[in-house]
């Protein structure tokens, strides 16, 4: 029983090791369900029951079919990011909670909200979320299109929207700007933990094009400032759902 709290106490264990663990076993979740829709879709004689799977270059390959995972196509994509956010957003808090029980709420910055800082990003966000329209309606470099394949019921529609617009974004801020902007915070101080987090935060987006990527890496700089200035990871994550829910709606 005092194994786990030992294996993974502050003095023993840093937080980039709980980036790297949880971020790991995320993706490594991701592709199990991802794998496990396809292999229901194929059972429902949507593609040849005879099950196969491999990686091409184009993205995941199932029976001769390709599903781009850089356009998240997969099968049944409505159900895989509910399951996936939520699931992770209640590992991530329970493995810190239950094992740095002194400095929960400093990692994962549960602290009360600021409506005045929220209303102050909320504004600067509106100005990136104009200038990310202006690019993407009058020039080419940040072509969106397809980026999610929205299915037709609107019930799986309402669950693409928590999936994708509320469980993964939550789930994305708790790590990015708790657990590692807390582990960079500790170590360079506020302002390289916002670069060091926002680099990292677009790296970890590649499968977009270079131009998407930047600006991801600019609106990173936004969520990492409010996590800052406003001291809580709820102005973040607001910003971080309404960013992901515009997305989908551009779809419609």
């Amino acid at each position: 029983m005092a194994l786990a709290p030992f294996f993974f106490n502050m003095k023993t264990t840093k937080m980039s090791f709980y980036f790297l663990f949880i971020y790991s076993l995320g993706m490594i979740f991701l592709l199990f369900l991802v794998l496990l829709s396809a292999y229901f879709y194929a059972k429902e004689g949507k593609i040849n029951p005879d099950f196969s799977f491999s990686f091409g270059k184009n993205g995941m390959i199932v029976n001769n079919e390709i599903y781009s995972l850089s356009s998240y196509e997969f099968p049944y994509n409505y159900i895989v990011f509910p399951i996936f956010g939520i699931i992770m957003i209640l590992f991530t808090y329970y493995l810190i909670k239950f094992t740095q029980r002194n400095q929960f709420k400093e990692i994962l910055g549960l602290y009360q909200i600021n409506i005045q800082k929220l209303l102050i990003y909320l504004g600067l966000f509106l100005i990136y979320t104009i200038i990310v329209f202006f690019l993407s309606r009058y020039t080419s470099i940040l072509n969106t299109e397809d980026v999610f394949k929205l299915p037709n019921n609107p019930i799986h529609i309402f669950l693409l929207f928590l999936g994708v617009g509320v469980c993964v974004p939550i789930f994305e801020e708790l790590m990015f700007r708790g657990v590692l902007y807390f582990h960079y915070f500790n170590k360079f101080g506020w302002f390289y933990s916002v670069i060091l987090t926002s680099l990292v935060f677009s790296i970890f987006h590649f499968n977009y094009n270079f131009y998407i990527i930047v600006c991801i890496f600019f609106f990173a700089l936004i969520l990492g400032s409010a996590r800052k200035e406003s001291n809580s990871i709820y102005v973040p994550i607001i910003l971080h759902i309404l960013n992901n829910t515009m997305a989908l709606f551009i779809n419609f």
